[in-house]
């Protein structure tokens, strides 16, 4: 039986895609923050709780209320250092003298505020984790793979415990 590349690469598409579609009701973290679920981004505290709160469970909540708290401070911080850092910037660019004191502690508090920050997705990772593990059991999934390695294309399958 011959098989053309079509069909072959078709058929790992298609295998693909059936692998998508059966992991699609999972959480995901979303770059810069937020949360990705069922092909939607949700970016708010708010649009995210009655998604990740759904289980009632006492982890899941105390790392979502671990995550608000942490991305409130670190938005207060960050703007504060913001501030701190612009207004020296803004006062150096119209002519006036350099504030060192108030750049250097503009600079201290926005550090603070993307400690804050990084605190935050952590835990939302966490609960998203929780909530992965309590909603969905493990799947075994496979997925083809396509890449380029030294002029040469390759073709491959990736299958997952």
């Amino acid at each position: 039986m011959k098989i053309n590349a079509f069909t072959l690469f078709f058929s790992l598409l298609l295998a693909g895609q059936l692998a998508y579609s059966q992991s699609a009701d999972t959480l995901s973290f979303a770059r810069g923050g937020g949360v990705l679920y069922q092909g939607k981004a949700y970016l708010k505290p708010a649009q995210i709780a009655p998604i990740l709160l759904k289980n009632q469970d006492p982890q899941i909540a105390l790392h979502f209320e671990k995550y608000k708290a942490n991305r409130g401070a670190g938005a207060v911080f960050g703007f504060v250092g913001g501030l701190g850092i612009g207004y020296p910037l803004g006062g150096l660019i119209a002519g006036r003298e350099f504030q060192t004191g108030l750049f250097a502690g503009g600079l201290g508090v926005a550090a603070i505020g993307l400690l804050l920050n990084g605190s935050a997705n952590k835990s939302l990772k966490e609960a998203i984790g929780l909530y992965n593990g309590k909603v969905s059991p493990p799947k075994v999934s496979f997925a083809p793979l396509f890449y380029q390695q030294n002029q040469i294309s390759h073709l491959g399958l990736v299958v997952k415990f």
